[in-house]
């Protein structure tokens, strides 16, 4: 406002001492902002009723003002699964307020919308979203513990005819008198009709909720997310939790966790895992061990060319290392390599000449640990494959009966990893992990064992590693491999009407590939792709079309061939213009002696440069050609290479 002025004014005649009352009625067309109250007092003898000049007694202040359009605002705190929250398993706090419409009243937007929160200290704050969940709050949205005890969350303008979201994540790491957690609205540029601002989280108006979680020692349903694995040795996947068990609770285990699907390291990654390490914490005195519980388990980020079959020593080397050379599940092992290796290690074996173990030389120390290193070379690891060194966490014992939640980001533009541990950092380094693993493509998995001593050790995903689906053929393979009783990754039988198609039989497989993120494959035959499982397999080829999309719409080829007459074969290829990829290669072949075995002999396409489009082929049956049902497989990619039968 310019000035102050006559029409503006409020008067009242004082009597006595104590409050006076002075009613304004503010106008409709005023402009909404901080202006200024100017308040004068005299005696009847003198006159201060202007708001200028001088009056011979009496007193003048002047007070701010924030002139504000009404609205109402409502608070509402949910958690998410549910009430029933684990210790040390992140949770959602899921906030929304919600912009309600007043009857006769304008129903205006809620700038400056922030809400306050009382945060009990055993919670522990992890990261802080969207109201999709997905997308990341910046720093200044939510502060957590702005003051002792009290955070404050930024949500901006609340829009007419909208709700707007925020998902606060926390986890419960510390005993609690009081579980509850109190939000209130405690600033807007509005005035909010029903409910008075900053109140201390008292009473019952709509502006403020609260939640109570109920903490448990168990995992409840829903919150482990578990991309599908191979499961090998003593290792499996819990149904009922989805929680990956590496070990059971006894001696003697050697468990192996590898995923189907890969994980592309060109995209920026998060991961949650939380582990447990079990409760059997006793360091000395154990017979036989010296220490109760053992091992210990990793986790891994692998391109070893062993692939599902890669597997380390048992023991000491918890599964990843090979020193010792010993054939475990019937095949050798060997170091898991290329990899990045991350490990809990919860026996000390520095008295057998172990590096990694913290020990004073040969003595133990018997501090549980974690470490990250390349190349499964963690027991007596060369400093060149030392990403993080071995350091103590949670004052060194792991074995306590609770989950710990270890989080990691990668950053492909800047190649940095970050590793935190119950919310303490572990460490961070700057590496070219695609150049170290050999492909930005890689599987992650899991491995630990136990010996004499023993626990139970397993990992609960509370942010799952972003998998890409894989496409294998559609082949009859009616042989599955053994996965715990092995001569090597290629016994897998062949013969008539029996090909290597299946997952487990390292059948021929292609990964997801959408570079540009447009919801479309990079290169595809036809129009259609889609991920499967890796188990399906029939005599018609066509037990992908059945179970999920029809994607087999690329190759054009007659149902019948004669022996000594020309065949013609139609490929289609659809290359996404958006793709970072370069190149198209195209590959096919037709088993003409019908042994299950598509030979480098019989191979009818050879592309290394192909068209986007229609690709035709005349292809010679030859007379050597066995009478009867056979497979063509056509294989499209870029320049990656497919110019094989497996890989």
């Amino acid at each position: 406002m310019n000035g102050l002025e006559l029409a503006e004014r409020a008067d009242a005649t004082v009597t006595a001492s104590g409050d006076v009352d002075l009613i304004f009625t503010v106008p409709a067309g005023v402009v909404l902002q901080d202006t200024l109250i100017r308040l004068r007092t005299c005696s009847e003898n003198t006159d201060c009723s202007s708001p200028t000049g001088s009056a011979g007694d009496g007193e003048v202040e002047d007070h701010i003002i924030s002139l504000k359009p009404v609205g109402d605002l409502e608070l509402e705190l949910r958690l998410d699964p549910g009430d029933n929250v684990t210790q040390g398993i992140p949770f959602n706090l899921v906030v929304k307020v919600v912009n309600q419409e007043i009857p006769g009243r304008t129903h205006v937007v809620a700038p400056n919308t922030k809400v306050r929160f009382l945060i009990p200290a055993g919670y522990r704050f992890v990261r802080a979203y969207e109201g999709d969940g997905v997308t990341l709050l910046p720093d200044a949205k939510y502060i957590h513990n702005a003051a002792p005890g009290e955070s404050i969350l930024d949500l901006g303008t609340i829009p007419i005819g909208f709700d707007d979201f925020a998902t606060i994540r926390l986890v419960p790491v510390d005993e609690m008198s009081d579980t509850t957690i109190k939000g209130e609205i405690y600033e807007s540029s509005i005035l909010d009709i029903d409910s008075t601002p900053n109140s201390d989280f008292d009473g019952n108006e709509d502006d403020r909720d609260s939640v109570v979680p109920i903490i448990n020692d168990t995992i409840q349903p829903d919150i482990c997310l578990s991309p599908r694995a191979v499961e090998r040795g003593d290792a499996f996947l819990d149904t009922s939790t989805g929680e990956y068990v590496v070990t059971p609770n006894q001696g003697g285990m050697k468990g192996f966790l590898w995923s189907y699907d890969f994980i592309d390291l060109n995209k920026p990654q998060y991961m949650e895992l939380a582990v447990y390490l079990g409760d059997r914490s006793q360091n000395t005195g154990h017979p036989g061990a010296g220490e109760a519980g053992a091992d210990g388990m990793t986790f891994i980020l692998s391109n070893d060319p062993k692939g599902i079959f890669a597997q380390g020593n048992t023991g000491a080397y918890m599964g990843v290392d090979g020193v010792g050379n010993a054939n475990i599940l019937n095949y050798p092992n060997d170091r898991i390599s290329p990899s990045l290796v991350v490990e809990f290690d919860t026996f000390d074996n520095s008295f057998m000449g172990a590096q990694d173990d913290l020990g004073s030389g040969t003595t133990n120390n018997y501090i549980d640990h974690t470490g990250v290193y390349l190349n499964g070379d963690l027991y007596t690891p060369n400093p060149a494959n030392h990403l993080i060194p071995a350091k103590s966490i949670n004052g060194g014992e792991l074995e306590d009966g609770k989950y710990h939640l270890a989080q990691f980001f990668w950053d492909p533009s800047t190649q940095l990893f970050t590793y935190l541990f119950d919310g303490e950092e572990v460490g961070q380094f700057t590496h070219d992990l695609v150049a170290s693993l050999g492909s930005n493509f890689v599987r992650f998995g899991f491995t630990g064992s136990t010996g004499a001593a023993w626990n139970l050790q397993k990992g609960c995903f509370t942010a799952a590693p972003n998998v890409l689906g894989t496409d294998l053929g559609d082949a009859p393979d009616t042989n599955q491999i053994d996965l715990n009783n092995l001569s090597g990754p290629t016994v897998d039988e062949t013969g008539t009407g029996n090909y290597t198609t299946l997952y487990v039989n390292d059948g021929a497989m292609h990964v997801q590939a959408d570079t540009d993120d447009n919801g479309f494959i990079d290169i595809r035959l036809g129009d259609q792709w889609d991920s499967d499982s890796g188990e399906l397999q029939d005599i018609t080829a066509t037990a992908d079309d059945i179970d999920n999309k029809p994607d087999e719409d690329g190759v054009d080829v007659p149902a019948i061939a004669t022996v000594g007459q020309d065949l013609n074969i139609k490929a289609n290829i659809t290359i996404e213009s958006g793709r970072t990829g370069v190149g198209s290669q195209l590959f096919g072949w037709i088993d003409w002696n019908q042994n299950g075995v598509w030979e480098t002999s019989e191979q009818v396409i050879n592309q290394p440069s192909a068209s986007e489009g229609e690709n035709a082929f005349s292809v010679s049956v030859p007379s050597t050609a066995v009478v009867g049902y056979t497979y063509l497989r056509v294989r499209v990619c870029s320049d990656v290479g497919c110019n094989s039968l497996r890989d």
